[in-house]
């Protein structure tokens, strides 16, 4: 279980990686720039990301669990929150700032995850630590192929969000399921809840992206 979980969380940091840059190629223009810096500050904030839960102590699987939580529910509003505060703000600069935050946080959010996983596999079996690192470097491979040939092609940018935030629910809610899952009494109800209103949001994103492209259309 614990490799499909790293499967899929390095499956939806890549695509959020991914989204974020065509998002502010799309705002701010200069493709190349925007990759470039999207690419540079996720991997710092994932750095410092991991930096920070070396300190952190306490159930492994329940931070990740949190962690999942809050990349489910930052993902699915992220980029409706960057065309309302494009909409909003009446500064190129301040647009800017929230959109490279928005990365900085995604990103370091994204960095506690390898090592709690890491640390989960660890207290079992340490031997098991190199074929998590392949799953993650396969998931991540996976997420930039089916984001630029699927995803993106097929359903545009704003569904994009609401299916990789679904597959971080669903990446939670095996966390629940697991073996590891007897640290998370409890919170399997509240975790389908929160994947069947991602499941409506998905279904809800075509119509979302409309009117959120109506801001800009006459």
């Amino acid at each position: 279980m614990a490799f499909l979980v790293k499967f899929l969380v390095a499956f939806c940091s890549i695509c959020y990686e991914l989204i974020l840059a065509q998002s502010l190629s799309a705002f701010l223009e200069n493709t190349v720039l925007r990759y470039s810096i999207t690419i540079g500050l996720y991997m710092f904030a994932m750095g410092m990301g991991a930096l920070v839960v070396e300190r952190r102590r306490g159930s492994a699987v329940c931070l990740l669990w949190k962690i999942e939580v809050a990349l489910t529910i930052i993902g699915a509003l992220g980029i409706p929150s960057l065309f309302l505060a494009e909409h909003l703000l009446s500064s190129r600069w301040f647009f800017a700032l929230w959109a490279h935050g928005l990365i900085l946080l995604i990103g370091f959010l994204t960095g506690f995850e390898l090592p709690l996983v890491l640390r989960m596999v660890g207290e079992k079996d340490p031997g098991l630590r190199h074929k998590i690192l392949a799953f993650d470097y396969a998931g991540a491979f996976a997420g930039s192929l089916f984001f630029v040939f699927f995803i993106y092609p097929l359903i545009g940018l704003v569904p994009a969000g609401s299916v990789v935030a679904l597959l971080n629910a669903v990446a939670g809610l095996l966390l629940v399921r697991s073996s590891w899952g007897r640290d998370l009494q409890g919170r399997g109800p509240w975790q389908i809840g929160l994947v069947v209103c991602l499941i409506a949001g998905v279904a809800a994103s075509p119509l979302i992206e409309k009117a959120l492209l109506g801001l800009y259309l006459p």
